[in-house]
């Protein structure tokens, strides 16, 4: 009942299909959004909001994303690791020294890049840490995304826009720096992994933002 609070940034009112697809098969239906009549909101508005909204979303979701991918490919060094040790002459002999030393060079390269965008010592349970720790660029992506969800029929103000346009250029160079990550520096691991008989890796491809 609260028209200033909302769960993600606001359609322009109109009618919408949804198609929902379950085991191959698809259903859908239509939906109309109408404006909240007790509200005079000029329909530029909701488009700006929408359209403006939209466009934090996919960042924030490419962001997410290579968050996602650092996570698993950090996982898959780690079991890369359990299993060479397993063979403990090849490791004694230095069967895998190209091997360590690309994996040294991945997760320095990970680390870097994480860190540019995660603030690793807040507690993310807990109320309010993050007033201890400077602003990453994740926790500043979540706070642009709230100033789309509300007031309703707001408009974003020309210090929205000028964070927005600002966040999207560090979003882009540090999306390419790990997609720098996936198309030299892993090949350059699976190459050596390849001649000494260990484990490769997936980085999957790159990543860009949706628009």
């Amino acid at each position: 009942s609260n028209p200033y609070t909302t769960v993600g940034p606001m359609v322009t009112p109109g009618t919408y299909k949804i198609t929902v697809t379950v085991g191959g098969k698809a259903e859908s239906t239509t939906a109309t959004v109408m404006p909240d009549p007790r509200f005079k909101v000029p329909e530029d508005y909701f488009t700006s909001n929408a359209t403006n909204g939209e466009a934090v979303w996919n960042e924030y979701s490419a962001l997410n994303q290579m968050l996602n991918r650092i996570h698993s490919i950090k996982e898959q060094m780690a079991s890369v690791k359990k299993a060479l040790d397993n063979d403990a002459e090849g490791m004694n002999n230095g069967k895998y020294k190209e091997v360590l030393n690309q994996m040294k060079t991945l997760t320095k390269h990970l680390a870097s890049i994480k860190d540019t965008v995660y603030a690793k010592g807040v507690q993310h349970d807990v109320i309010e840490d993050d007033i201890h720790e400077f602003t990453k660029l994740h926790a500043r992506y979540q706070n642009l995304m709230y100033s789309f969800f509300t007031p309703y029929g707001g408009v974003p103000t020309p210090v929205t826009m000028n964070t927005m346009q600002h966040l999207g250029g560090q979003l882009n160079n540090v999306l390419v720096r790990f997609n720098a990550v996936l198309t030299t520096d892993i090949p350059e691991y699976n190459k050596a992994a390849l001649q000494e008989g260990a484990p490769t890796l997936f980085g999957g491809p790159i990543i860009t933002v949706k628009k």
